[in-house]
């Protein structure tokens, strides 16, 4: 994280560092692979809890490209209150 209000955090590109990063890199690319790392190690054993919504709200699959009702495999779970959810074409 590049907080320039901040000396914690800060980063200054050096002409005498070669191949530096500063500036050119985000931090998905540099500081997510030492982050997946760590959750991965301390991770390890530890059992997925699923989510489970809380009373009066469902949970529905939606079409990633049309925001429509999925009805195949382009889609993800996504959450409404019930009775606002979309419904198939011809239904109330």
């Amino acid at each position: 994280m590049d907080d320039h209000r901040r000396d914690l955090g800060r980063t200054t590109a050096s002409g005498a560092i070669k191949d530096q990063i500063s500036g050119y890199e985000g931090g998905a690319k540099s500081a997510q692979p030492a982050w997946d790392s760590f959750m991965k190690s301390v991770l390890e054993g530890v059992p997925e809890e699923p989510l489970t919504p809380p009373p009066g709200i469902v949970t529905v699959n939606i079409d990633r490209s049309t925001g429509q009702l999925a009805n195949g495999g382009n889609s993800r779970a996504e959450y409404f209150i019930e009775g606002t959810q979309p419904t198939p074409a011809g239904s109330p």
